[in-house]
C-alpha cells in the first residue's frame, strides 16, 4: 500500500515522557509535508540505517501533559537504540483514529497499547508486517 504521506526528518530530544510510561518515541522534527494532516494515530514504518521498522506514530499536541504544540512521534515496535540528530524515513500508511483528550497518564497508556496492538493488525491486515 502506498504510504499517505513520506516524511524525512531529523530525530529530536524529546522530553522522556513517552520512555517513563514505557513507550519510548523518536521526536522527529515536523516538516511541511504534515502541514494539512488530521492530528491522531497512524499506522506506518520507520527507516532507521536502511531497516524498515513498524511504527505507532502520533502526530498532534499532547493534551494530557498540557500541551498545545502539535508533536511528530514514532513508537518504533521492536527497537531500544538512541539515534539523536539521524535522519530518518517516516512512511505513514493508514490512519487509526484522532487525538483524543485524556484524564489520566494512565488512560493514556491503557490506549497506547490498544493503538499498539491495533497498528500491528492494521498493517498486517495488508500484507506489509
Amino acid at each position: 500500500m502506498s504510504p499517505l504521506v513520506i516524511v524525512m526528518g531529523k530525530v529530536v530530544h524529546g522530553s522522556g515522557d513517552g520512555k517513563k510510561l514505557g513507550f519510548p518515541t523518536l521526536n522527529i522534527k515536523i516538516s511541511d509535508e504534515l502541514a494539512d494532516f488530521i492530528y491522531g494515530v497512524y499506522a506506518g514504518y520507520v527507516y532507521i540505517n536502511d531497516t524498515k521498522y513498524t511504527t505507532a506514530v502520533h502526530y498532534g499536541p499532547r493534551r494530557v501533559f498540557n500541551e498545545d504544540t502539535a508533536l511528530l512521534e514514532a513508537h518504533v515496535l521492536e527497537f531500544n537504540e538512541e539515534v539523536y540528530n539521524h535522519i530518518i524515513r517516516l512512511e505513514l500508511i493508514e490512519f487509526i483514529r484522532p487525538t483524543l483528550d485524556f484524564s489520566s497518564t494512565e488512560e493514556l497508556v491503557e490506549q497506547m497499547h490498544k493503538d499498539v496492538q491495533l497498528v500491528k493488525e492494521v498493517l498486517k491486515n495488508l500484507g506489509d508486517v
